[in-house]
């Protein structure tokens, strides 16, 4: 039972994480929150599910910052 608890909530995240790049915190989370909500398959498509959405978020940052700002108004000539 600790052997299983120390697997899940250390090991777990910390390999998840250095395999899909994710912060262990953010898995940590996905994965309490996961089975809070689906239980066991909660556990298990929490992290793609967190690497899916970590992907779209760091996709639309990119986006952002290579997107010219348009509300910017032309200044006008005298």
């Amino acid at each position: 039972m600790l052997l299983g608890q120390l697997q899940d909530n250390v090991v777990h995240p910390r390999v998840m994480g250095k395999a899909m790049e994710l912060n262990p915190v953010v898995l940590f989370l996905a994965l309490f929150i996961g089975q809070r909500t689906a239980g066991l398959l909660g556990v298990f498509l929490s992290i793609p599910i967190a690497g899916m959405v970590s992907i779209w978020i760091q996709s639309v940052r990119q986006e952002q910052g290579a997107l010219p700002e348009t509300n910017a108004e032309p200044q006008a000539s005298p």
